[in-house]
């Protein structure tokens, strides 16, 4: 959804805006752009965060997957990623902490108007805050959660290939008995029927 965000809402602009060099859209719509710019960025990264934490309880416990990931689970953990990926974009940009100067929040629209650009100038403490929430923060809980997928799978591929290869010896085993009691029953001696005496005649 968030690709599909960024290819609908996000590139068509981008395109008119390298094509001609300048912003040739309304500058009130300039502010929304790059906001949806950002969430897109941030939510996509979330969404890789989420899958990671569904593919990692689906390997670690598979039994228990499905009590775990329920479909309100699944749910909430969606509309938590797009929350935060809006609060991280939108709420800051539209309230202009993202500006460098803070006591003059209406500079970067003026500057934009005059110059018909539309680029998006952020602080050092909102690149920071942001930068961590939407970046660095789901980047290594995604490392964490493969690295453990990564560890549980050679593990569990050790423990079929110990099946797969004690499985042959007992085969070998119960062919080797079966035959052993075939062959000595093979050897028994059968005993002859007793015949009956024969009662001379009379």
């Amino acid at each position: 959804m968030s690709d599909l965000m960024v290819g609908l809402v996000v590139m068509p602009p981008a395109m008119l805006n390298e094509l001609y060099g300048r912003w040739v859209l309304d500058a009130a719509f300039c502010c929304i752009w790059y906001s949806f710019d950002v969430m897109c960025c941030s939510a996509s990264i979330l969404n890789l965060c989420v899958i990671s934490l569904d593919r990692y309880l689906l390997i670690i416990s598979p039994l228990k997957y499905k009590l775990r990931m329920t479909s309100c689970r699944a749910l909430g953990l969606i509309l938590a990623t797009w929350t935060l990926a809006a609060l991280a974009s939108f709420l800051p940009i539209e309230m202009g902490w993202h500006e460098q100067n803070l006591e003059a929040p209406s500079s970067n629209l003026t500057s934009v108007v005059e110059e018909k650009q539309c680029r998006l100038t952020v602080s050092l403490p909102y690149a920071l805050i942001a930068s961590c929430l939407t970046f660095f923060l789901p980047s290594a809980a995604i490392s964490f959660t493969y690295c453990r997928i990564l560890l549980a799978a050679r593990k569990q591929a050790v423990q079929v290939a110990s099946l797969t290869t004690n499985m042959p010896n007992t085969n070998e085993d119960h062919t080797q008995v079966s035959n052993g009691l075939i062959r000595t029953h093979r050897r028994a001696p059968r005993k002859a029927p007793r015949k009956a005496p024969r009662r001379a005649p009379r």
